[in-house]
């Protein structure tokens, strides 16, 4: 009964450090445009491409008939499906806006809000009870992420932080409308669904309102076919932790990629390493590893009521 919350929250925090790493890729990108609609569009181009391959042999294996949904339904599935592929584009816009201004780190902290409007949203929307331990856990990641990166805001461009801002409250819409469209479709479907629709969306005002000479570079493909492989496998990973795990579990784990940034900002991107950035990482990881243990101390039903 415990194995698939908790394989689900190994994929999730998988996802979350994949995420990382495309947070990544993603400042590295500037480097070589400064036109987003190109690297969104021919991101989820290339990451169509291989789930439509991996979707395949899904399918070809799969002995499970299909499911015929009634109209309302479908209507259901196609607004909830919209509005995940609206929102993971947006997070992508906006996080390359920001990562053009900003640190990694500091994109990540601002990224904090999402965890806190995720965690509420799980109430509010599912009937998810409120474990103490979750409630502290998100406290620690809260407090270590201001520790991690708090030095830094004085010198932070106000634009970037607001891109990162807008980032982070697409990254609450996309987990939950990615919960509400996996009631009507599986999450194979539900992800190729996505890329087709982001793809075809970004694609189509990169050729009206993109610049033509972004193509000409040849040194942004491989960074853009890693962001497509990253990409395709943590939103597969994110899909199959989402539909096993609650939503203040999610938020939690989502506080690691912070320490995942730190790590990439200091080995990676030659940023100074401090004792905040130390102690701040040590919280979040702590946090981490509270919010895995709660669905086992808790079970008999310890929650906050917030009525």
């Amino acid at each position: 009964m415990q194995s698939k919350p908790i394989l689900g929250a190994a994929f999730y925090a998988a996802s979350v450090l994949l995420l990382a790493i495309l947070d990544l890729l993603i400042k590295l990108s500037t480097d070589y445009t400064s036109d987003f609609l190109f690297v969104v569009a021919f991101r989820f181009l290339i990451g169509l491409a291989l789930i439509t391959v991996l979707d395949w042999i899904i399918q070809s294996r799969s002995t499970v008939p299909a499911v015929k949904r009634a109209p309302e339904k479908k209507l259901s599935a196609l607004f909830f499906l919209g509005m995940r592929s609206f929102s993971l584009a947006s997070m992508m816009v906006f996080f390359f806006l920001a990562l053009k201004y900003v640190s990694l780190t500091t994109v990540t902290s601002i990224a904090l809000l999402s965890p806190i409007i995720t965690f509420f949203s799980g109430m509010l929307l599912f009937n998810e009870t409120l474990h103490r331990s979750a409630l502290f856990a998100l406290f620690l990641a809260v407090l270590g992420a201001v520790v991690l990166v708090g030095f830094d805001y004085g010198t932070t461009p106000t634009v970037g932080l607001t891109f990162a801002l807008i980032g982070s409250i697409s990254i609450t819409t996309y987990v939950v409308f990615s919960k509400l469209t996996m009631r009507y479709m599986t999450e194979h479907r539900m992800l190729k669904s996505t890329y087709v629709i982001v793809g075809a969306l970004t694609l189509t005002f990169f050729l009206v309102f993109g610049d033509p000479s972004s193509i000409s570079t040849p040194d942004i493909y491989p960074v853009l076919f890693a962001m497509a492989v990253v990409g395709c496998l943590s939103n597969y990973l994110a899909a199959y932790g989402v539909k096993r795990i609650e939503l203040n579990q999610i938020a939690c784990w989502d506080c690691t990629i912070f320490f995942w940034a730190l790590c990439f900002d200091v080995f990676l991107l030659s940023e100074q390493i401090t004792l905040a950035n130390v102690a701040g990482a040590a919280l979040i990881c702590t946090s981490a590893i509270l919010i895995s243990r709660t669905k086992r101390r808790y079970e008999a039903g310890e929650t906050i009521s917030l009525s």
